[in-house]
């Protein structure tokens, strides 16, 4: 990626997270760049994205940030499908400490996200080709996924994990009525990227009692 392609995608997500109220450090703001130029490069190989114009990939980006507006617990956090890397990835960006497991069963997408990964020194995240069921996970986890599943049965499959925690990604009209689920909503965050449908991520505590 030559320097105007740089400076055009670095001042597309910085005008997007302005728009948001979202505070970047410059450190984040460099592996978001080069993780969006990576998008790029793969697209047309792998279709990573619709439309991989900086635009449109801040949209996904912004939608994965908007996480970080939760009380999202300390715990391992589980990307399922994570596909592009979204939410996983752009979280990673942002929070290289955490821990973060990436579940995609597509074999070209499993190497792209372990390319991304090394490429942005990602240590504390670990990507496995496999599916939800298939994972055997030993720790309460929180999970999260992007346009995997309609919510209430993304939070059936959540359950069924074992999951302690699930974040929910959708529009308004998407929110899930949860009334006879063992799923508590803990925190919810609503937002909108100009003319586009207003977003709402939730926050989800198991609990049978």
């Amino acid at each position: 990626m030559n320097n105007d392609d740089q400076n055009r995608w670095r001042e597309t997500l910085l005008c997007s997270f302005d728009d948001q109220g979202f505070a970047v450090d410059d450190a984040s703001l460099d592996r978001l760049v080069q993780y969006c130029a990576l998008i790029k490069k793969w697209n047309p190989a792998v279709r990573l994205v619709g439309n991989a114009a900086p635009e449109e990939v801040a949209v996904h980006v912004v939608d994965s940030v908007a996480l970080l507006k939760l009380p999202l617990p300390e715990r391992l956090w589980v990307d399922v499908g994570s596909g592009a890397g979204f939410p996983g990835v752009v979280l990673a960006c942002l929070r290289p400490t955490q821990r973060i497991l990436l579940i995609e069963p597509r074999v070209r997408r499993h190497v792209f996200l372990t390319q991304a990964i090394k490429t942005l020194s990602l240590s504390k995240v670990e990507a496995v080709r496999a599916r939800l069921e298939e994972t055997e996970l030993s720790e309460e986890v929180l999970m999260m996924a992007k346009a995997l599943a309609p919510p209430l049965e993304f939070l059936e499959m959540a359950r069924c994990a074992g999951a302690a925690h699930a974040c929910v990604m959708t529009n308004k009209d998407g929110v899930p009525t949860i009334k006879e689920t063992p799923w508590r909503e803990v925190a919810r965050v609503r937002f909108q990227m100009g003319a586009r449908p207003t977003r709402v991520n939730l926050l989800y505590e198991y609990d049978d009692s």
